[in-house]
């Protein structure tokens, strides 16, 4: 693939491309915190010359039985090279993954729903 890239001149966004496989790489996201921060490296690294994007802060949404979390991005112009307005919509991060005493290594021993089958 690299090199049809290259064949088409295309190596800009080859480049591109790269950078971004190297930031998911390196900072191998396993949290929320920590992949809303390689989504912002990567579009930071995407619109470098135009617009900037940041975090505004996480809210914790009402407890339950899972963490509901929203998270906010803010969008800054870089450039007045282009007269288009930002629209800014605001980006929810929902997080339902159980909590840690919440799993287990190992599925249960015995049957822990008692429902009968469903059709097919």
């Amino acid at each position: 693939m690299a090199a049809w890239y290259r064949q088409k001149g295309w190596t800009q966004a080859l480049d591109l491309d790269n950078q971004m496989f190297a930031i998911l790489i390196n900072e191998r996201p396993t949290m929320p915190e920590q992949e809303i921060a390689v989504l912002l490296k990567c579009a930071n690294a995407l619109f470098i010359d135009s617009i900037s994007f940041k975090e505004s802060g996480w809210v914790n949404l009402p407890p339950g039985n899972v963490v509901l979390r929203s998270v906010g991005i803010e969008m800054t112009r870089v450039s007045h090279l282009y007269n288009s307005p930002i629209i800014l919509s605001p980006l929810r991060w929902n997080s339902s993954r159980p909590l840690r005493f919440q799993t287990a290594s190992v599925p249960p021993s015995v049957e822990i729903c008692h429902l009968s089958p469903g059709p097919g």
